[in-house]
C-alpha cells in the first residue's frame, strides 16, 4: 500500500500545467498560481505580442454617497496592487461635472479614503463652470503583463517563441477587478517593484534615481517614461547606459542601447534569441 501511495504522489507531480499561448491576465493568473506550487509552465508567445504601453483607467468616480461605499473594494484592489507593482499605476485626474450634492459626495470620498495633496478633489466654480476634478487611477497593463511573464521566466516556468504567427494579446478592454484581487492574494514579489507606501515615495525614488542617471544626459521625462516602464531595472539600464556612454559618448545611443539590452537579456524575448 506505501509504495501505491508513493506512485500515485509521483505521478500527481508529474502533472503538466496547461500550456498557455498569448495568454489573457486570467491565464497568467493561472500559471503563476501553478509556479508558486512548484509545477511548470510553459507560455507561447508571438514575436511583439505586448505593446508597450496599454493603459485603462478606473471609473471610481461616486454619484451618491452609498456610491463611495460601494466602490471601497475596488478603491482597495487598486492599493494591493499598487503594493505589488507600483510603477504600474498613475494617478489620472478626471473632470466630471457637478451636481446637487456632489461636494458633499466627494468630500466624504476624499475624507474615508484619506485622500490628501494631488488626490484630493478640486472644484472650479468659475466662470459659469462648474465641475469637479477628481483623482481615477490608470494601470499600465503592458508593464503588468512584462513583469508576470519575469516572474513566470525566473521561477522555473518557460518563456517560447508559438510556431505560428498568431496576432498580438488582447488586452482588456475594461478592467476586471476579481482578476487583479486574485493576482494581488497571490501575495508574490516581483523583481522590478520597487517597495514604497504611496505615490510620494515612489516620486522620491524616481528624483533619486535622475540624479544619478542625468550625468549620461538625459531628459527628466524621458527618463520618467523609462523609470515608469521598467521600475527597479532602471538602476541595471542606468548602469549600463554608463558603460556604454563611457566608450562612444553618445548619450542617445546610450540610452537606446541600454534599454535594448536590457529587454534581450532579461524581459521575455530572451528566450526567442
Amino acid at each position: 500500500m506505501q509504495k501505491n501511495n508513493s506512485e500515485n504522489t509521483d505521478n500527481q507531480n508529474n502533472i503538466n500545467t496547461p500550456s498557455f499561448s498569448n495568454p489573457t491576465l486570467s491565464e497568467l493568473i493561472i500559471a503563476v498560481k501553478e509556479i508558486k506550487n512548484k509545477h511548470l509552465s510553459d507560455i507561447y508567445l508571438s514575436k511583439n505580442a505586448i505593446s508597450e504601453s496599454y493603459w485603462l483607467t478606473t471609473n471610481i468616480y461616486p454619484k451618491s454617497f452609498f456610491d463611495v461605499l460601494l466602490k471601497k473594494q475596488k478603491i482597495n484592489t487598486i492599493k494591493q496592487l499598487f503594493k505589488l507593482l507600483p510603477h504600474a499605476i498613475k494617478v489620472s485626474k478626471a473632470e466630471y461635472k457637478l451636481g446637487y450634492f456632489s461636494k458633499y459626495i466627494l468630500r466624504f470620498h476624499d475624507w474615508l479614503y484619506s485622500n490628501k495633496f494631488e488626490q484630493k478633489t478640486t472644484f472650479n466654480t468659475k466662470k459659469g463652470k462648474n465641475t469637479a476634478c477628481f483623482s481615477e487611477f490608470s494601470i499600465n497593463f503592458s508593464v503588468l503583463y512584462n513583469e508576470l511573464l519575469k516572474y513566470i521566466a525566473e521561477n522555473g516556468g518557460t518563456i517560447k517563441l508559438a510556431k505560428e504567427n498568431r496576432r498580438k494579446i488582447q488586452f482588456p478592454e475594461s478592467i476586471n477587478y476579481k482578476n487583479l484581487s486574485k493576482l494581488c492574494n497571490e501575495r508574490i514579489s516581483l523583481s522590478s517593484a520597487y517597495s514604497v507606501a504611496n505615490k510620494d515615495e515612489l516620486e522620491e525614488v524616481l528624483n533619486e534615481q535622475f540624479d544619478t542617471a542625468k550625468q549620461i544626459i538625459i531628459d527628466y521625462k524621458d527618463f520618467q517614461k523609462l523609470f515608469f516602464r521598467y521600475g527597479k531595472a532602471i538602476e541595471i539600464i542606468t548602469e549600463k547606459a554608463y558603460d556604454l556612454y563611457a566608450n562612444n559618448h553618445d548619450n542617445k545611443k546610450a540610452w537606446y542601447e541600454a534599454v535594448y539590452w536590457y529587454k534581450k537579456e532579461y524581459e521575455w524575448w530572451n528566450s526567442f534569441s
